[in-house]
Order: C-alpha cells, then sequence, then structure tokens
C-alpha cells in the first residue's frame, strides 16, 4: 500500500505519520509537488504474482544455493 509520512502544520516531528494515499488525496497539489520534487519516489504500486516463480524449500538455514536441489 502506497503511503506518504504527513508532517502536521504546527506540529513537532514526533507528531509525523504514515497515511495510506486514500487519506490525502484531499490535498492533491501537495502530493503533484512531492513528486516534481521527488521524481524517484514511487506514485503507484504493483502487485506481483509469486505464483510463477521457483521457490525451493528449505529445512536447514544453513543450506546455500550451491547444497540445494532445486525441483
Amino acid at each position: 500500500m502506497l503511503e506518504y509520512l504527513v508532517c502536521w502544520k504546527g506540529y513537532g516531528i514526533e507528531e509525523d505519520e504514515w497515511r495510506p494515499l486514500e487519506d490525502v488525496k484531499g490535498v492533491r497539489r501537495l502530493i503533484t509537488d512531492f513528486h516534481k520534487k521527488n521524481l524517484e519516489a514511487p506514485q503507484h504500486i504493483f502487485t506481483i504474482d509469486f505464483s510463477n516463480l521457483p521457490f525451493c524449500l528449505l529445512t536447514n538455514f544453513n543450506d546455500t544455493l550451491d547444497t540445494v536441489v532445486i525441483i
């Protein structure tokens, strides 16, 4: 879930909090300004389908990729 760190005007940094995008939609101009100044900041989060990734079960956490057989 995409969240923004909200800094409340008139309050200290201890009151800052991460809020989901849905809670900050009323300040669209501030979000637009933020992304203009922070081009590398993500604007969207996409889910990944993990069902096709080749996972292998590790029964011993000391195993390394060179000692594990992938079935």
